[in-house]
């Protein structure tokens, strides 16, 4: 699914894609129950209600997701994509207060990233997370990929280092010494080092 573009003026990401999925005509209702951006990712859970000749031919709530993005330099200066939980987005990172909100499904697609998404929180919200671990963390990983410092399989060592920015706000990184590597390549399974946290 491609890129749509269109310009706005004085609103946030969120007001854009809540007023994409709010309409009422011909009694058709879409509502927007709740919705969260993570990032440059939207979330929310929609509510879809149809009636027809007074019986109601739909009445369910489902995830939608999209990917924002924002160019300055451009007339039309906001960009999504969005997709339905039920074409599997890549994006997993649903917050819990709007997957509760969703309705009852048995479309398998559906539910595996809904599961995903869980995993998501469950692993963020864990001691063990990375971004969780304390500053002189160590962990080790078979590595996916090859680069100049290793190849695919070795077992790569990483700590989290702490490093002061120029404002002085303090970030972390994960580096061996001669390298870095960002949290979102480092895969699932690492293992944590006894003796290195907490």
């Amino acid at each position: 699914m491609g890129w749509t573009f269109t310009h706005i003026s004085g609103l946030k990401p969120k007001e854009v894609m809540d007023s994409l999925y709010t309409a009422t005509r011909e009694g058709r209702q879409i509502t927007v129950l709740r919705s969260k951006m993570v990032g440059s990712e939207y979330y929310a859970a929609v509510h879809f209600y149809c009636e027809e000749n007074g019986k109601v031919t739909e009445d369910v709530v489902v995830a939608i997701v999209a990917l924002t993005r924002q160019e300055s330099h451009s007339y039309d200066n906001f960009g999504y994509k969005d997709i339905s939980e039920f074409q599997g987005p890549i994006w997993r990172r649903c917050p819990l207060p709007i997957l509760e909100l969703l309705s009852v499904t048995d479309d398998p697609v559906a539910l595996e990233w809904r599961k995903e998404c869980l995993d998501y929180w469950e692993h963020q919200n864990s001691p063990y997370s990375l971004k969780n671990l304390p500053e002189g963390a160590m962990i080790k990983f078979k590595a996916p990929w090859s680069c100049r410092f290793f190849n695919a399989g070795d077992e790569v060592t990483l700590s989290k280092v702490g490093r002061r920015t120029r404002t002085g706000r303090k970030t972390f990184i994960w580096t061996e010494g001669r390298y870095r590597i960002s949290e979102k390549n480092i895969p699932k399974d690492y293992l944590v080092l006894p003796g290195y946290v907490f």
